[in-house]
């Protein structure tokens, strides 16, 4: 395996397997392809990963300076409260649409931009490639040269793609097997969000150095 194989076979290895958990972005293309289709969630997790190709980017080229300043860190996970709570409350309290009234106002653009603003409110991913990145560097499994760290980059985002795909297409045969009812669903995801909120709060409270 060429070197440029290899940078672009652990970034996507570690990107699908660090985006198995359940998560903001996970959590949202399960609810969209099922509230719309499989096309919409589709498009939602293209958007979700192009930020956090931007995220992944940032924390790869600018690790050191975010590891020796660790008040940028902290803010990142303070931000996260508000975020994760306001997305809870509004998922609980969301009513859900009949299914052909929903596919009727199906957008492509608009599920695309729905992707990159959740995207966009879960900075999270910057700690956790920094992390990584870290991690990799050091061991010298992945070269801190521009050129292999770009096809790193693309085994990212060609990774979380992946697995965020996966969960679109499955999650229909999902709920149908399973009967979800989408606003169910929805109260689901917004108490798990809720839960994100408590979760972030007491990390900074009592695990986070300021």
């Amino acid at each position: 395996m060429s070197s440029y194989s290899w940078h672009f076979f652990i970034g996507m290895v570690v990107s699908f397997l660090g985006s198995i958990p359940l998560g903001t972005v996970n959590l949202k293309v399960i609810q969209t392809t099922i509230n719309e289709n499989v096309k919409a969630g589709l498009y939602f997790a293209l958007g979700a990963t192009l930020v956090e190709l931007v995220y992944s980017w940032i924390a790869l080229k600018f690790s050191g300076f975010l590891i020796e300043n660790s008040h940028i860190d902290y803010w990142i996970q303070v931000g996260a409260i508000p975020a994760f709570l306001c997305l809870g409350i509004y998922n609980y309290q969301k009513e859900h649409k009949a299914i052909l009234e929903v596919e009727q106002q199906v957008q492509k653009g608009k599920s695309f931009l729905n992707g990159i603003f959740i995207g966009l409110i879960n900075p999270l991913q910057i700690p956790f490639w920094i992390a990584y990145g870290t991690l990799l560097l050091s061991n010298d499994w992945i070269i801190n040269d521009d050129a292999y760290l770009n096809v790193f980059i693309l085994g990212i985002v060609t990774g979380s793609y992946l697995l965020l795909a996966i969960l679109a297409f499955t999650s229909q045969k999902i709920s149908r097997r399973l009967k979800i009812n989408g606003s169910n669903l929805n109260r689901l995801i917004g108490i798990v969000f809720i839960l994100l909120a408590c979760y972030q709060l007491g990390k900074v409270l009592f695990f986070t150095d300021n």
